[in-house]
């Protein structure tokens, strides 16, 4: 075969390669997913030192691990384990968060790292609009950081000699 020739069937050998997931990632490991109610009232799913699929997001980890229906175009949860958010005028809705950090994207685009603590709990947003942070979760975010990077941290004390420091 002639150059000419061979060009298109390369491309379109590489792109059915990109389609079969060739690069999929690597497995994380030390892995935990927790689903619940309130706050934390009622605990629907929990799994520790899980071991995730390539490149998992928050979304499949979930979809894995608990019977899941979405909503607009499957980009948000609508139910965990027969548990639904509520539609309409109800301020109750599914919300996750990564190592105690609010998720702030859509869970189906970020990626699950090793050591990540995922939790998706159901809870009425109209109490509280925006939870950025959760305090029960130390150390995280310290230990494994957000996204896979662990962040800067500097600790300072009042008066910077006493034995606490």
């Amino acid at each position: 075969m002639t150059r000419r020739k061979l060009a298109p069937l390369a491309a379109v050998a590489a792109l059915g390669l990109a389609g079969c997931g060739l690069g999929a990632g690597n497995s994380s490991s030390g892995v935990s997913l927790t689903a619940t109610d309130g706050f934390g009232k009622r605990v629907l799913v929990l799994k520790e030192d899980m071991k995730t699929h390539g490149e998992d997001t928050v979304m499949r980890l979930l979809q894995r691990n608990a019977k899941v229906t979405t909503r607009f175009g499957g980009g948000f949860v609508q139910s965990v384990n027969g548990l639904a958010g509520q539609g309409g005028s109800s301020a109750v809705d599914w919300f996750f968060f990564v190592n105690g950090t609010e998720g702030s994207k859509g869970s189906a685009s970020v990626r699950v790292h090793a050591g990540d603590q995922v939790w998706w709990d159901r809870h009425d947003w109209g109490a509280a609009m925006d939870v950025p942070a959760v305090v029960g979760s130390y150390p995280e975010p310290f230990l494994h950081g957000l996204d896979g990077k662990r962040l800067p941290v500097r600790i300072e004390c009042s008066p910077p000699n006493t034995p606490g420091c």
